[in-house]
């Protein structure tokens, strides 16, 4: 039997759930988008996916995630 590859869909989620998934609220992820506070230089920046509508790839979010955790990490050892 012949099985299909089919390629890595990359999930986008919106910013009510980035926002949930961050545990902060939208503005400070407007800020972070803005660069404006300091030590989040490298925050993702959005896809556009309408006229008015936005959403960042989940993979790029996680690993936004896993360079603040590295980062935390060795700021205490």
């Amino acid at each position: 039997m012949e099985t299909t590859a089919y390629p890595t869909i990359d999930r986008i989620i919106r910013l009510a759930e980035l926002s949930a998934m961050l545990g902060v609220c939208n503005e400070t992820i407007r800020l972070w988008r803005k660069s404006k506070i300091k030590g989040v230089e490298n925050f993702p920046q959005p896809i556009q996916l309408g006229a008015r509508a936005i959403g960042w790839r989940l993979s790029d979010i996680n690993a936004f995630i896993a360079s603040r955790m590295s980062k935390q990490y060795e700021m205490a050892n």
